[in-house]
């Protein structure tokens, strides 16, 4: 006997005596325990249809597994009012025998504090959540140190949609852990809620599955015996297989029908008719008040039955002991005031057999005597009002459930429940097509909160979808305030690079800035700050100047919160020409406020903003402190996101000073990271231009050009992948397909005799890869044409913001020079280039610059040239071997032997 044996009745239900059979799903459930010892826990699934036996199976095990801690919980939709209220039950009943009360209790008040009531320190809410539920895996995790936790939540289907989220997470743990969560659920019907059918996809995989299907004779011969009954013939017993299915449910109902009915009751044809014949042996006002908690669910308050069917309360308890005598309900003997149905398809059968009209009559009672007992608008149950209403007779019903839909979303989303607060606002929407017609004004902002709900819980692509609708509704109504909300929602979601036309999403908001009222002063920011995003592409002067009005705004408004969104969209804005210190003054602007507003999310990014800033002015020093900095927060932060971030930068910083196996090992951990937390641009660089700048580097770039194809069909805007294939065909030899591409974008970006790249993030990286292009086709023509692209970039290293630097500006306008042919000039940038590559330390591209300085020489051909040649040979072979860079090896020995 261990130290927690004393827990085994108070931490899950009983086992039932007459179970029997189900060996072989024993033996697998007690496997997967044994994994749970090792620290190989996780989550498992246990599903199968109503009543099949799947709760007394997970009794059965708990009751046979004494080194395992088994905790256990319900799941029932009138609990979900409170998301993650299953949890919420496993902290309790931890807390009764845990040596770290006080932290579980401090997690349970916690878990059940609004957003809005949080401490000082201020987290964005996706970020709040994730650190909130960190905390929680930690707890327990815990408690698993001195024995294996098993953690039932039963009736998963059930549950809110946070809690079976959560539960998801933890299977989905890649570290050891010794707690297992034991999901138990019915099989889901094909329309079942999407986000639910994820979560229990999520929660086990095919192999950690397991369906649960009928008896056999042998198991219902077994089961009669534990049940005391007498040994059966064997023609008895394939009779009882045959009318029951094999389902123990039914099995049990037959059985129990059975003593002292007559023939006819003894051969129901379902379940649903066996139970309705038992509750016609009841009184009529008896029956009603069954049918009454019927329809308020699997648990009923004795106060809210009473009050809904107009009796008092000691009438309807005598009432429903005479149903519990029938093994109907029963009173839970922990709480006076709740009843509960003995099995879940008990109450499903009576409520199925209830007439539609007796049916909608009982809902709208109900929910009068919900409104009617509900005192304090945070303990309302909203999500119950909601149902109540809309099933109700009441002519109001569509129009009210509407209301207690929406107010239940507002609670879901403060206690960070974000798949709920849509499922909520989704209902809402539903209702509120039944009631009379809606002002579009509120149908846009019930759309626009959908949105903000599905942004938060990690689906951008339907929180964009449900912006587009909010800003369509709007825009027919003229409702201005909302359709400027909902633009301002799109612009702050969409990435600088989103496909369709910026020219008519410019349009569309300016059309709005012209429609809304100067005394709408804080809105009229957000909308110039969203137009500044969308103008900077077409016209990058006037985005500077707008964005400008909007810091001004934000600065008069003395709004610290939207002037950092300002100051932050402005930051970004500061891409090309290439002016890093402009940039780093707005971004250490950017770090202030997001410390004054203590928002660490905020700082983060601010951070990764100053480190692309010094990695763009070559300065080494500050480079590995913006590196070290961004890293600290980010750990600090917690939040994979940020820790994605982080660890593109510093994948960056290695990838620019040479340690290959680090940068790759860091781009992957990115890569995998921000793929899963809204992150998609950043992991979209991450995968394509990081990985283009590394293969490179590793002699490997064969490998990345299926990719790089595929991706570029997907997202054919996209300049900088066109470039990249087109310098891998020009480096590989293929001129021919090299020429092809490079004319398309020379006919992509013509703007009379010059080129002009889209003013957009990857405007420098473009520049820098069609520079080596021309270098590598000699293409003279289409080199003159970039020239101006390099001569405004100013000073310093060509970058794709925080993860790419492909190096000094004076390399790539060497390499113009040399496809021109004047390797006067070739000759001067490119030493110049060496210097900056070998100040700053950052040895490939100092590889690169020695071998392309070597190439122009040798092309020149003037006295000293030669010696010229094979120094920076020489160099380029010693740091191509000490980086293990093959191509920069092979390319450095042909120079080595050219003369």
């Amino acid at each position: 006997m261990g130290e927690f044996d004393h827990w085994t009745v108070s931490m899950s239900p009983t086992r039932e005596p007459s179970f029997a059979g189900r060996e072989r799903e024993l033996a697998w459930l007690a496997n997967e325990l044994d994994e749970a010892r090792l620290g190989r826990g996780g989550a498992l699934l246990v599903s199968g249809a109503g009543g099949i036996g799947k709760t007394a199976l997970v009794r059965e095990l708990a009751a046979r597994s004494e080194s395992v801690l088994f905790v256990w919980s319900r799941c029932d939709q009138g609990r979900a009012e409170q998301p993650l209220a299953p949890w919420l039950e496993v902290l309790a009943k931890l807390c009764e025998g845990s040596h770290e009360r006080e932290e579980l209790d401090a997690l349970r008040v916690e878990l059940q504090t609004p957003f809005d009531r949080r401490g000082a320190e201020r987290l964005d809410p996706e970020t709040a959540r994730h650190l909130l539920l960190q905390r929680l895996a930690r707890g327990l995790e815990r408690e698993a140190e001195s024995r294996a936790l098993a953690i039932v939540l039963d009736d998963l289907h059930l549950a809110d949609l946070a809690s079976a989220g959560f539960a998801a997470r933890l299977g989905d743990t890649p570290y050891a852990t010794r707690v297992l969560v034991i999901a138990i659920a019915r099989e889901l019907e094909a329309d079942a809620d999407p986000a639910l059918t994820d979560c229990l996809r999520r929660i086990a995989p095919a192999k950690r599955r397991l369906e649960i299907g009928a008896l056999s004779a042998d198991e219902i011969a077994s089961f009669l015996a534990r049940s005391g009954k007498e040994p059966p013939s064997r023609s008895e017993i394939e009779t009882l297989q045959r009318r029951s299915g094999g389902h123990p449910l039914f099995l049990r109902e037959l059985l129990r029908s059975a003593e002292g009915a007559d023939a006819e009751q003894r051969v129901p044809r379902t379940l649903a008719h066996l139970i309705d014949a038992r509750l016609r042996a009841l009184a009529s006002d008896d029956r009603e008040r069954v049918e009454c908690a019927a329809v308020i669910g699997r648990e009923a308050q004795l106060s809210v039955l009473a009050l809904a069917a107009a009796v008092e309360r000691r009438d309807a308890l005598a009432q429903i002991d005479r149903a519990a005598a029938l093994g109907i309900l029963a009173r839970n003997d922990a709480d006076p005031d709740r009843i509960e149905f003995s099995h879940e398809v008990v109450r499903e059968a009576i409520y199925a057999n209830l007439p539609l009209v007796r049916r909608a009559n009982l809902h709208g009672a109900v929910a009068r005597a919900l409104e009617a007992l509900a005192a304090d608008p945070s303990t309302t149950p909203w999500l119950g009002l909601a149902h109540h209403f809309g099933e109700s007779d009441r002519p109001d019903g569509a129009v009210r459930a509407a209301e207690c839909a929406e107010a239940a979303a507002k609670r879901a989303f403060n206690l960070l429940a974000f798949e709920d607060a849509a499922r909520e606002l989704g209902a809402a929407l539903h209702w509120l097509e039944f009631g009379p017609a809606v002002a579009p004004d509120r149908e846009a902002r019930l759309l626009i909160e959908l949105g903000r709900a599905h942004l938060f819980a990690g689906d951008p692509a339907r929180a964009e979808s449900d912006f587009e609708r909010a800003a369509g509704v709007a825009h027919g109504a003229d409702a201005i305030d909302a359709l400027a909300i909902a633009l301002v929602a799109l612009e702050a979601i969409r990435p600088a690079t989103a496909g369709g036309d910026p020219l008519a999403r410019v349009a569309r908001v300016e059309e709005v800035l012209l429609q809304l009222p100067s005394d709408r002063a804080a809105l009229r920011a957000e909308l110039q700050i969203a137009l500044a995003r969308d103008l900077v592409s077409s016209d990058p002067q006037r985005a500077r100047a707008t964005s400008d009005a909007a810091i001004a705004a934000a600065r008069r408004l003395r709004d610290p919160k939207l002037l950092l969104r300002a100051v932050s969209s402005r930051a970004g804005l500061l891409l090309y020409p290439n002016d890093p210190r402009e940039r780093e003054a707005f971004a250490r602007e950017e770090v202030a406020l997001a410390r004054s507003a203590r928002d660490r999310g905020a700082e983060v990014l601010a951070q990764q903003r100053l480190f692309a800033s010094a990695l763009a002015r070559g300065d080494r020093a500050a480079v590995d402190e913006a590196a070290s900095a961004c890293e600290q927060s980010a750990a600090a932060l917690g939040h994979p996101m940020h820790r994605g971030h982080a660890a593109a930068a510093l994948a960056a910083r290695a990838l620019w000073l040479g340690d290959l196996v680090l940068a790759e090992a860091l781009s992957d951990e990115a890569a995998r990271t921000l793929a899963d937390h809204r992150s998609a641009e950043l992991a979209f660089g991450v995968a394509t231009s990081q990985r283009f700048a590394l293969r490179r580097f590793q002699g490997r770039l064969a490998e990345l050009e299926p990719h790089l194809e595929a991706v570029l069909r997907e997202r054919p805007e996209r300049l900088e992948l066109e470039c990249m294939l087109a310098l891998f065909c020009a480096s590989t030899g293929r001129f021919a397909a090299a020429r092809e591409r490079l004319a398309g974008i020379v006919e992509r970006c013509r703007e009379g005799r010059l080129i002009r790249l889209p003013a957009d993030e990857s405007r420098s990286l473009s520049a820098a890869l069609l520079a080596e292009t021309c270098a590598c086709l000699r293409d003279s023509e289409t080199a003159a044409r970039l020239e101006l692209e390099l001569e405004i970039a100013g000073d310093g290293n060509l970058c794709l913001g925080a993860l790419v630097c492909a190096g000094s500006v004076q390399r790539y306008r060497g390499l113009l020079a040399h496809a021109r042919g004047d390797q006067d000039e070739a000759v001067a940038f490119l030493e110049d280039a060496i210097e900056w590559e070998r100040h700053a330390g950052a040895r490939p591209l100092e590889a690169l610059a020695v071998l392309d300085c070597a190439r122009a020489a040798l092309a020149r051909g003037e006295p000293g040239d030669d010696e010229r040649v094979q120094t920076h040979a020489a160099r380029a072979l010693q740091l191509a071997a000490e980086m293990n860079m093959p191509t920069i090896l092979a390319a450095a020995r042909e120079l080595a032997y050219a003369r």
